[in-house]
């Protein structure tokens, strides 16, 4: 059991299931606390997701993210006690799309030395 006086500590941070057009952001904290997640292709963190529910784990997926690109996150927290505790500035690439195929469909490829 946790102390309810206990410091709120934000740990295991986490980009996962990192896509060309998502993310997974997860992380835990040590009491129940609501969750803010602030995204961007920079530090100064464009976008905003919360939840006012106190849990003590925490995920957002991202959607709709740009292929092959930096994008920089920070997590914060709040707790019920008005305890608040933030994680620094973390990033994750997004992956590229790949090429296309160049051979087009039903085309006839002369492989004979």
């Amino acid at each position: 059991n946790v102390n309810p006086g206990s410091p709120l500590v934000i740990s295991d941070v986490a980009a996962t299931q990192v896509t060309a057009t998502s993310a997974t952001i997860s992380w835990t904290t040590n009491v129940g606390a609501e969750a803010t997640i602030n995204y961007g292709v920079s530090h100064l963190y464009q976008m905003t997701s919360s939840r006012s529910s106190f849990f003590l784990t925490h995920s957002f997926t991202l959607a709709d993210l740009v292929p092959d690109t930096l994008y920089h996150y920070r997590v914060w927290n709040h707790a019920a006690s008005g305890q608040e505790a933030s994680s620094g500035d973390l990033t994750f690439r997004t992956a590229a799309i790949p090429a296309p195929d160049t051979i087009p469909p039903g085309a006839v490829i002369d492989l004979r030395p």
